[in-house]
C-alpha cells in the first residue's frame, strides 16, 4: 500500500473518532441536565409544509398571468420580426420617424390602432368611444354606439390627427396594433356584408347599386353559361365580385383595400400584431399588457370568435373557376407574406 494512500486512511479514521466522541458527549450531557430531545411529530411537520409552500389561488393565477404574457411577448415577437423580413424581401424600409395619423388613439390606456375594416375596426371605435367616456357602457350593449355619427366624432376626437399638437409624441409613446385576418376570409366577409342580397351593410344609396353594376358587368364571365343570364336580384354573386376585384386596376374601397395601403406596415413601427384567427388570447394579452380595468374590458372585443371560418371561405371559393382565384390571391400575395398567410391548399 503506498504512503499516500496510508495517509488517506489514518485521516478518514480520524475525523470517525471525532464524530463518535462529540455523539457520546452529547448522548451524556443530555442525561445528566435531562433534556429531552425534540420530537415533531409527522402530523404537525406535514401540516405545516402544506401551509407554506401551497401556492394560494392568487398566487397560482399571477403565475400564470406572468407565464402567459411571457409566451404571448415572444410570439409577437416573432409576428413583427416576420413582418420586418418580409419588408425587407420587397425592399421596403422602416421609418421610425413616421406617425399614422390616421390611427385610433386612446389617451386612457395609451395605444395607437389602425383599424382595418372588415378586421374589428367597428369593434376599436366602439371600444374607444367608451374607454374615452364619449359614451357609456349601457350604450355599448344597448347598441346605440353605431351610425355617421358615431363615426364622424371617432374621426374628429380619436384620430391621431386630431391630436394636433402632440400627435408625434402620443404615436411614439404608445403601444401601436395592427389588426389583420386571413385575405381571403375578409373579402368574403365584405361580400357578405356589403355586395349580396339583402347583405346587412348592402346600402340602398350605395352598396346595393354598386353591386348591380358589378353584376350587369361581369354576369357574361361568369364561368358556367347557363348562369350568365341570372340576374341574382340585381346582386353581384361572389364570382362577379371576385371578377371585379381581379379585374380593377386596383381597389379602393376601405372594406377591401390591401392591408399595405390600409396601414402601411412596412412604414411604420408597429409593436404588436392582432389577428382574427388567435383574437382570444390576442386581446387578453393586451388587455393584461394595458392594465385595463375590469369595467372597460367589458367592452373591449367582448365577442372574440372569428367571424368568418376558413371552411367558409373555401366553400365560398369553389363557385369560383381556380384560375380566377389564383388571381386574386396574387392581388393579395402581399397581405399573406406580410402577415404569415398560408396560400390556400385548396389553390395548388
Amino acid at each position: 500500500m503506498s504512503a499516500l494512500n496510508k495517509s488517506r486512511q489514518m485521516c478518514l479514521g480520524i475525523a470517525i473518532g471525532v464524530m463518535l466522541c462529540f455523539f457520546v458527549y452529547n448522548v451524556c450531557l443530555e442525561r445528566k441536565t435531562n433534556i429531552q430531545p425534540r420530537v415533531v411529530t409527522f402530523t404537525k411537520v406535514s401540516t405545516n409544509a402544506v401551509t407554506e409552500t401551497t401556492p394560494t389561488n392568487m398566487q397560482r393565477r399571477r403565475r400564470e398571468r406572468t407565464k402567459f404574457i411571457y409566451v404571448m411577448d415572444i410570439l409577437h415577437k416573432e409576428r413583427i420580426a416576420a413582418l420586418r423580413r418580409s419588408c425587407l424581401r420587397s425592399k421596403t424600409r422602416l421609418n421610425k420617424m413616421a406617425v399614422n395619423s390616421n390611427a385610433l388613439y386612446s389617451k386612457t390606456y395609451k395605444f395607437a390602432v389602425c383599424d382595418i375594416q372588415k378586421c374589428g375596426s367597428s369593434s376599436w371605435l366602439q371600444a374607444l368611444m367608451v374607454m374615452e367616456k364619449y359614451f357609456k357602457p349601457e350604450d355599448y350593449f344597448a347598441n346605440r354606439i353605431v351610425g355617421q355619427e358615431v363615426m364622424n366624432l371617432g374621426n374628429q376626437n380619436l384620430r391621431i390627427s386630431s391630436f394636433t399638437s402632440s400627435s408625434f409624441n402620443n404615436w411614439q409613446k404608445a403601444m401601436k396594433i395592427i389588426t389583420v385576418r386571413h385575405p381571403f376570409a375578409r373579402i368574403v366577409s365584405a361580400y357578405n356584408d356589403k355586395m349580396a342580397l339583402n347583405g346587412p351593410g348592402s346600402t340602398p344609396n350605395f352598396y346595393k347599386p354598386m353591386s348591380h353594376r358589378i353584376s350587369k358587368k361581369y354576369r357574361e364571365m361568369r364561368h358556367n353559361p347557363a348562369e350568365r343570364n341570372h340576374e341574382n336580384g340585381g346582386a353581384a354573386t361572389f364570382e362577379d365580385f371576385v371578377n371585379f376585384l381581379v379585374k380593377s386596376p386596383y381597389p379602393t374601397d376601405s372594406h377591401w383595400i390591401d392591408f399595405e395601403l390600409s396601414c402601411h406596415p412596412c412604414t411604420f413601427q408597429y409593436d404588436v400584431v392582432v389577428k382574427f384567427e388567435s383574437l382570444v388570447s390576442d386581446i387578453s394579452y393586451l388587455e393584461e399588457k394595458l392594465n385595463i380595468t375590469v369595467k372597460d374590458r367589458k367592452v373591449f372585443f367582448p365577442n372574440r370568435n372569428s367571424r368568418t371560418q376558413l371552411d367558409v371561405v373555401e366553400k365560398m371559393f369553389k363557385s369560383v373557376p381556380k384560375n380566377l382565384a389564383l388571381q386574386l390571391y396574387y392581388k393579395y400575395e402581399t397581405d399573406f407574406d406580410r402577415f404569415g398567410y398560408e396560400r390556400p391548399h385548396w389553390l395548388d
